[in-house]
């Protein structure tokens, strides 16, 4: 799949209300991943999104109804015929490192940092999700926000 053009990287949480996890946001964040389908060149994710995603959906105290693993790896499979897998390398970990420092990240928050750090490493500005306020910092990406 290509990744020449203007991308927008897509958050878990999309990917999770998407799957019917959370019936109230799953049409709406379905209608959101359909429009970026049609503004972006492509849509992409990294494997740290798919450990997330599976995380999620199988946990029992994460889903009211946790998937199982043929469904959780089912469900991701069918999403990963549309959306790129950006790799991680080298790079990202100084860019890691750089906006842990310029914004003091601490915490669960490096996971997030770790998200844009590989969106920048692949020329990503654009980052969909439902959790504006995680990313909300870090002004080298434009938000596109689920609940907005």
């Amino acid at each position: 799949m290509k990744t020449e053009g203007n991308g927008c990287f897509v958050d878990t949480n999309l990917l999770v209300y998407s799957s019917g996890v959370n019936l109230d946001l799953c049409h709406k964040s379905r209608q959101l991943l359909t429009g970026l389908y049609d503004k972006f060149d492509y849509l992409a994710i990294s494997p740290q999104i798919v450990r997330e995603f599976l995380l999620v959906v199988t946990h029992p105290l994460t889903s009211e109804k946790p998937f199982s693993i043929a469904e959780a790896v089912n469900c991701i499979s069918d999403f990963l015929e549309t959306l790129v897998i950006l790799p991680e390398h080298d790079g990202i970990v100084e860019k890691l490192l750089h906006l842990v420092s310029k914004y003091h990240i601490v915490g669960k928050r490096i996971h997030d940092a770790n998200v844009v750090a590989l969106m920048l490493s692949h020329q990503i500005h654009y980052l969909a999700t439902a959790n504006e306020k995680d990313f909300k910092s870090f002004t080298e990406i434009e938000i596109i926000d689920l609940n907005k």
